[in-house]
């Protein structure tokens, strides 16, 4: 796979993991949750989830657990979660302003599609002062089917009215590196808590290991 000559029209971000430094506080709070509600699972799920909106997450442990989660458990992920981020405040990725001044300088457009919900979306997007670098933000519960369905990075092609394959998207995880390929988007994996499958390098037009790689990369063409 190669990226559109010379640059792409415009660069998808995926958010959490990608931008933001939040699959830690995600996995943590998901793993007291469940604790607190006496739910039995494997730490693996956790890593199995990222990337996917909550609809994907449920279906996947109730798939896991044979019944349906609780409602209680989202809601007592979401406060746990939130109350963990409004307290503490969100760390950005290595690299990441950088990188958006260079694409703003460039031409570039920007455009987010994240599997977090829209609320909190734009609340993190707010709160850690990113929100102004894009022009559509699209968010896992204003699209039918979250990642790895394509549904998400198509409609954030078709706000920025680019065509998929002038875009490029950046993505941290194996979800989301599916998501891209499937709406036929070239992904730059920039793996955060777990190194990409074998399936995932296979699709990827590249892996690097930080945002200010992807800099470097796009300066080179």
């Amino acid at each position: 796979m190669t990226i559109p000559t010379p640059w792409p029209e415009a660069v998808i971000f995926d958010m959490d993991g990608l931008m933001l430094d939040t699959e830690t506080i995600s996995m943590n709070s998901m793993h007291r949750t469940l604790r607190l509600h006496k739910i039995d699972f494997e730490d693996q799920w956790l890593f199995d989830i990222i990337g996917m909106n909550s609809k994907g997450a449920k279906n996947y442990f109730n798939e896991k657990l044979g019944y349906p989660l609780p409602e209680e458990v989202d809601t007592t992920f979401m406060k746990t979660y939130e109350d963990h981020v409004t307290t503490n405040g969100i760390e950005l990725k290595t690299g990441l302003v950088e990188l958006l001044k260079f694409l703003d300088d460039a031409g570039i457009r920007r455009g987010v599609a994240t599997s977090t919900r829209s609320r909190m979306a734009h609340k993190k997007l707010g709160m850690t002062g990113i929100k102004h670098w894009f022009e559509t933000i699209v968010c896992g519960d204003e699209v039918a089917n979250g990642k790895p369905a394509p549904d998400i990075y198509l409609k954030a092609a078709e706000n920025l009215g680019i065509d998929p394959t002038n875009c490029l998207a950046l993505e941290d995880s194996d979800n989301g590196a599916k998501a891209a390929h499937a709406a036929s988007i070239d992904v730059i994996v920039v793996p955060d808590l777990k190194q990409p499958k074998d399936h995932t390098r296979d699709i990827a037009h590249r892996v690097v290991t930080s945002l200010h790689d992807v800099k470097l990369h796009l300066q080179m063409r």
